[in-house]
């Protein structure tokens, strides 16, 4: 695993509020790179100077193989002056793991069904990057792993892995399997994105934790993660692909946040935000509550926030050439004065109130429905968007007076 992918899965597991019990540091770079020396020095691997054209050319494995050929050893017995020509036309060796004639003889019973029919010298080390198995099986010597959780699809790589433990003389680990999550929406199941995508899309994590921890065991206990925790057992997981549907996931986490303290939702709501590359800049905290409170009743996602905040944390809006030439008409500049006129100073900085004002418009004008697209299309510059009245509540008086103000500029 690379190192970009380790420090996201950490902060994925901190995201979800779970600490690792324990973290072996290592200097791994430079030990991958003298453990694979170590196995050509002990004469269990060997420098390989193969090109790709020449892995083409010999003979491919059975569709669904985890290898692409069967490597026929070619390098394994070349001589110190075969090394000194090759290195001397530019050829970068890879390292590749020397198997033994019966590769099964140096495994325990219980992995053989792990080795491929077919199966060759691999690549351990290439272009100063150790590969995933083989840098597996190194963290686990280093760290005296005795248990690996794995996912379902790693298990096509566990022989290499094993291989590779065995070469180094160390125990192979016992090893559990669990399915990858599927993630339904309406009814087509698909493959799980990510704990971060989660994050990303405004999900907080309890209500993850809850979702998850409902679906992957295989007896819900009803309990939190944290009781649930003091008495795992891993034969509790369930066997089953776990299915998340993301629509009871919507909704078990627009409970969460609703059910959050007044204070607390506003944090979440505003860091989310902010993460997502939303500025509050100078709105003060009184402000923020009140964007997260006028919002949080409708809210499933903190993403359903996002299309608020672009509208606005933001001074200014622009229109395209079709809303500022429909802003140009005569009637429509008339529509935007019957409003201002129907704003009283002062009156008009709470829902309700916005709510009146909106319905003395449009109890003054012939076309109600035309009059408030038009509204719309004045104070963001799109055709739809969210509730009138809440995204004047959050404008206020002054914002939204602004806003007319540039639109009067298109007046012809």
């Amino acid at each position: 695993m690379a190192t970009d992918d380790v420090q996201e899965a950490f902060d994925d597991l901190k995201w979800l509020n779970i600490e690792a019990d324990e973290i072996v540091p290592t200097d791994k770079r430079s030990h991958y790179q003298t453990t694979a020396e170590a196995l050509v020095a002990d004469g269990k691997a060997y420098h390989c100077y193969c090109s790709r054209a020449e892995l083409r050319e010999m003979n491919a494995t059975p569709h669904g193989s985890p290898e692409a050929i069967v490597y026929e050893g070619r390098c394994r017995d070349l001589t110190a002056e075969d090394k000194k020509a090759l290195s001397k036309a530019g050829r970068i060796p890879s390292v590749r793991l020397l198997l033994p004639e019966d590769p099964a003889s140096v495994l325990p019973k219980r992995l053989h069904a792990f080795l491929p029919k077919q199966i060759g010298d691999f690549v351990i080390f290439n272009d100063g990057e150790p590969t995933t198995p083989f840098a597996a099986a190194v963290n686990d010597k280093l760290s005296d792993t005795t248990h690996s959780l794995l996912h379902k699809q790693d298990g096509a790589w566990v022989h290499q892995r094993s291989l590779v433990l065995a070469a180094l003389d160390s125990p192979i680990p016992s090893l559990s399997f669990v399915p990858d999550a599927a993630q339904v929406q309406g009814d087509a199941p698909r493959s799980w994105t990510t704990i971060g995508h989660l994050r990303d899309t405004g999900y907080h994590p309890a209500a993850v934790q809850e979702v998850l921890l409902a679906a992957s065991w295989a007896t819900n206990p009803g309990k939190s993660l944290r009781e649930s925790a003091k008495d795992f057992q891993l034969a509790e997981v369930s066997k089953d692909a776990p299915q998340i549907d993301l629509a009871h996931l919507q909704s078990v986490n627009a409970n969460v946040l609703q059910g959050l303290p007044k204070k607390e939702q506003t944090e979440v709501v505003v860091a989310h935000l902010e993460r997502r590359g939303f500025s509050f800049g100078d709105r003060n905290r009184k402000w923020q509550t009140r964007f997260v409170s006028t919002l949080m009743d409708n809210m499933q996602t903190m993403s359903d926030a996002e299309g608020m905040a672009s509208l606005v944390l933001t001074t200014t809006v622009n229109y395209d050439r079709a809303i500022a030439e429909l802003l140009r008409d005569q009637n429509n500049q008339k529509l935007l004065d019957v409003f201002e006129d129907a704003i009283v100073k002062g009156k008009t900085n709470t829902g309700s109130e916005w709510r009146r004002t909106l319905a003395e418009f449009r109890a003054v004008v012939d076309i109600p429905g035309r009059a408030l697209t038009v509204l719309r299309l004045a104070l963001t510059g799109e055709r739809t968007g969210p509730s009138l009245p809440y995204l004047l509540t959050l404008l206020g008086e002054d914002g939204c007076r602004f806003r007319l103000q540039k639109a009067r500029r298109y007046k012809s």
